[in-house]
Order: C-alpha cells, then structure tokens, then sequence
C-alpha cells in the first residue's frame, strides 16, 4: 500500500538526462536538419532553466532568440520597447499621445502572435513507486498545443468564464492532464489547429493534442491565451502542472481512449447551478428564483425573468452567481414576479406559466407607450393580464407560433380605458 504523504522530486534532483527538455523546432522547413536540431536543444535548455528557477519567469525576448518567431514579431516586439522607452521620457502633456502608442503596439504584438505556433510551457509528472512511497518525477517541456477540428469543436475566441476561473484560488490546479504526441494524426492526414486556430504543419515537431474533459480542454486553452496576454505585458508565463502523457498506436485507439474518459462528462444544468448559486451567494433574488423554480417545476431561464420583468441572466452570469460571485448591477422587486404568477394561476394558464412567452410578452408590454407617450409599466400590464377572459387563454394555448405578439395585442384590448388616457 502506498504511503499518503506524496514525495515530489524537483527538477534539480533530477538526472541531467530527465531534466533536459525535449527539442523545440518551431519551423517546419528545418526538421531535417541534424544541426539545426542540436542548436535548438541546447537553446531550448536556456528556456528550461529559466523556468526551473523560483521565479519561474521568461519573457518573450527569450522566446524570440530561442526559437524562430517570426521577423514580424520580432519586429513589432522592438516597437513596442521603443513606445515603452518613449512613455516613459514623455512629459505630461505627451503622457495620453504615448500611452496610446503603447497600448497600439501592445495590440499589434498580440495579433501577430495569435498568428504563429506559439510554444506553451507544461510540467510533465510521472509518478512511481520507491519504497512504499509514492514519487513524483517532475520535468518540464515547451509544447506546441493542438486539437483536430474534425474530431472536437473548439471556440477560438476567448473564453472569458474559463480565463476567469483559471484565477480563481480555489480552482484546483494541479489536477490531472492528458496530452498525446501528434505524430499518429500526421500519419493518417488530419489536420491539426492550434489553440488559436492555425493550421499546424504536418510532422511539426513538439506538437501535443489535448485529451481529456471539456473543462480540461477549456483549462488549457485559457492558460495558453493569458499566456499571450503574459509575453505582451512581459509578466509571468503560467505553466500547464501536472501533464500526463499517453501513447497511442493509432486514431482508432486514441478515439476509444477520449471516448471512453469523456462521454460520461456533461456540464452543469441551469437549476443545479442556480442551487449552487443560492449556497455561494445567499442573496434573496437568487434563492426566491430557485424556491420558484422548484415549486412552479420551471426552468432557471424562466423563473429568472418572472422575477427580473423580462430580463435574462446570461450563462456567465449564472455560472459566476453558482461561483459566489453577483455581476453587475440590477433592480428587482420580487412582489411583480409573485404578483403575475399569482394571476397566470387564478387565470388557470397551467403548464403555460412554465413557458417563457407569457413573461417576455408582459415585458415588452409594460414598454407600451400611452397616448402621452409614456410607458404602460407594471401596474396596468398586470390589470391588463387580470382582465384576460376564458377565450383570450384559449386562443393563446391554440396558438402554435409567435405567441408573444398575440399576448401583447390581447394585453393591447384589455388595457383599463383610464389607464389609456393615463
């Protein structure tokens, strides 16, 4: 039985040959060349040392004269030092004309390294056993990320709830990641993206596709971007702990192995995390919306708009309330939404009060304007509804489509004749 207390090998008690960092070479053209190899095996140990230091820091300066980033960036990275250089003497009547230079370069720096295969920092862990005790062997390597769009649908634009949560403290960092070597993808001619979405040369050298959960996937490819964000405004690269590799012998076996770790996975569905979310928060909004969504068996989505006349919380709202985390700033009054459910029941809409029409029509009713052009509001909205006879309802449930307009014209006819005037 393995002792609990896990013992961590660091880098330094490693051998030279454990420690060393496996070949980075970003350009294609050059993978033949036998020298050209050597030369960056040796430059790339720079990198690695760099990041076993305790501060743990490289800049892309280092990048650029280890690797073959392109003349562009190289170029564009200079300008950028030079706007810096120029903040920084400018006087302060040229202060806001060389922050503006500097936030210009900084924009085109970014572009054009969203452009190129970037290398992402990760630390492998092989864990075994010695003597009753578990050992983790660390090494790091510079790896260029890929996925197939073939087999998986990956957003590259940023995911911003995921760059979030990578800072959150209480994300679990170090938990397990799985990467698999490129070569058997450039065998069977599927193409490979990077994080980004560029098209990855066949037999590029270093290159690792993402296995795994989606949630790990969207890990990686935050940690990859902030790290853009990182070379730009020259602070700290994050690295990608606890890399685990596997090894396949072909696409047939590496389908069963994702198949087989991910079909179990499903996200959070809207009234769990609206649970969570009255935990994280305890506000009243939430927890009124989650009594609600329990008593009436209605969707999250729905109650939400009951009690926010017609407005929506959207996913990354939802998802930071189940965090802890209210964004933004709203009013409510949790009366109107008790007050227009009360009425759709003694109207007996029945399973029609589950249905987001009725409330997105009530909203954008009470947005009416009068003959004195001004909005109808809550008040004659909700007499309007309660004036609703057995054949408005019968009408609305007998319609198949655009209820919402239908329910606003019968809204429309049932205004109370002094609030037309009002």
């Amino acid at each position: 039985m393995l002792d609990s207390t896990d013992k961590i090998v660091d880098n330094n008690q490693q051998t030279e040959s454990e420690a060393k960092l496996v070949i980075n070479n970003l350009n294609p053209e050059k993978m033949e060349d036998k020298n050209n190899s050597e030369k960056n095996s040796e430059r790339s140990n720079t990198i690695v040392n760099s990041l076993n230091n305790s501060d743990r820091k490289i800049s892309l300066e280092e990048l650029i004269n280890e690797f073959d980033l392109s003349a562009t960036i190289k170029s564009l990275y200079q300008e950028l030092k030079k706007a810096k250089e120029k903040l920084a003497q400018a006087k302060e009547n040229r202060q806001k004309n060389a922050l503006r230079k500097v936030a210009r370069a900084k924009k085109a720096l970014k572009e054009e390294l969203q452009k190129n295969l970037l290398p992402t920092p990760i630390e492998k862990w092989k864990p075994k056993e010695e003597e009753g005790k578990l050992v983790i062997e660390r090494k790091i390597e510079m790896v260029i990320l890929g996925y197939a769009p073939s087999i998986i649908n990956l957003s590259t634009t940023n995911d911003k709830l995921a760059m979030d949560i990578v800072n959150d403290d209480l994300l679990e960092k170090d938990s397990t990641k799985y990467l698999a070597t490129a070569d058997i993808f450039y065998q069977e001619n599927i193409e490979l993206r990077d994080l980004n979405g560029n098209i990855i040369p066949a037999n590029t050298a270093d290159v690792c596709y993402m296995l795994g959960s989606v949630k790990d996937q969207r890990i990686i490819q935050a940690i990859h971007k902030l790290n853009i964000d990182a070379l730009v405004e020259g602070t700290d690269l994050r690295i990608i702990k606890n890399i685990q590799k596997r090894e396949f012998t072909s696409i047939k076996e590496l389908a069963k192995y994702c198949s087989t770790n991910t079909l179990l996975d499903r996200s959070l569905k809207g009234k769990e995390k609206l649970s969570l979310a009255v935990l994280a928060t305890e506000d009243e909004f939430i927890k009124k919306i989650s009594e609600t969504c329990a008593s009436e068996k209605m969707p999250a989505s729905t109650a939400i708009k009951y009690y926010n006349l017609g407005k929506r919380f959207t996913n990354t709202e939802l998802c930071n309330a189940a965090r802890g985390i209210l964004t933004g700033e709203f009013k409510y009054d949790l009366s109107c939404g008790d007050k227009i459910i009360a009425v759709l029941h003694e109207l007996n809409f029945g399973e029609e009060i589950k249905k987001r029409y009725i409330i997105d029509a009530f909203a954008s009713f009470t947005k009416l304007q009068n003959e004195k052009e001004e909005p109808y509001g809550f008040h004659t909205a909700l007499e309007a509804l309660r004036a609703f006879n057995t054949s408005d309802i019968k009408i609305i449930q007998a319609t198949k489509t655009d209820k919402v307009n239908l329910i606003v014209s019968r809204l429309t006819a049932r205004i109370p004749k002094e609030e037309m005037k009002a």
